[in-house]
């Protein structure tokens, strides 16, 4: 059985042409994704993290000590267009199909919802669970052992370049997204031909 993995930002997720992202909006984005990752390295403590965001009107859920904020979704959704070409064209592709990304688990639970993700993925691997980020290695080995399968079997498709090339040693397949057209000539190769054309 062969397996795609997808991933959301710039992948499945793409920005809206010509729809401007405010100086502040940019900001909350950056310091909310920093403060996660200060937190999860233990840079920061978790009292320290909600001081510095108090100010940009976050949700904060303090059984998981996580920082998860409605107004980054919020933001993000509203300079945000489902990529309905993609998902239309992975539907027909005879394999399992999963997202694997970076991003909070609170902001993908709110695209299962609203995209309906269970109903065409098998799997939503994120990286809140694995406790590791592509192109971290030890990511892709968990993605592995949740699917149960191995990398050969496997195709990322990521708008990152760092993170193909990492799951690429581990022995897996994938393409850096550039356009639905080229991945889609790319992936009919792998399905029919277990050929890489593009790298």
């Amino acid at each position: 059985m062969k397996h795609l993995l997808v991933d959301v930002g710039r992948v499945l997720i793409l920005p809206v042409p010509g729809r401007k992202v405010t100086t502040r909006q940019k900001k909350i984005l950056k310091l909310i994704t920093e403060y996660r990752d200060a937190l999860e390295t233990g840079k920061i403590n978790y009292e320290n993290a909600l001081k510095l965001i108090n100010e940009y009107q976050t949700e904060i859920v303090l059984p998981f000590k996580k920082i998860y904020p409605s107004e980054y979704y919020n933001t993000l959704n509203k300079h945000s267009m489902y990529n309905i070409e993609l998902v239309d064209y992975i539907k027909t592709v005879d394999a399992k199909n999963h997202v694997a990304t970076n991003s909070f688990e609170y902001f993908i639970n709110r695209l299962v919802e609203e995209y309906k993700l269970n109903e065409w993925t098998d799997k939503i691997l994120v990286s809140d669970a694995f406790k590791a980020k592509k192109p971290d290695i030890i990511y892709f080995q968990k993605a592995m052992k949740t699917i149960n399968a191995k990398p050969a079997d496997c195709f990322l498709i990521d708008d990152k370049k760092e993170n193909v090339e990492s799951f690429m040693k581990l022995g897996g397949n994938g393409i850096i997204y550039e356009n639905n057209e080229k991945t889609f000539e790319v992936i009919e190769g792998w399905i029919k031909w277990n050929l890489i054309l593009v790298k």
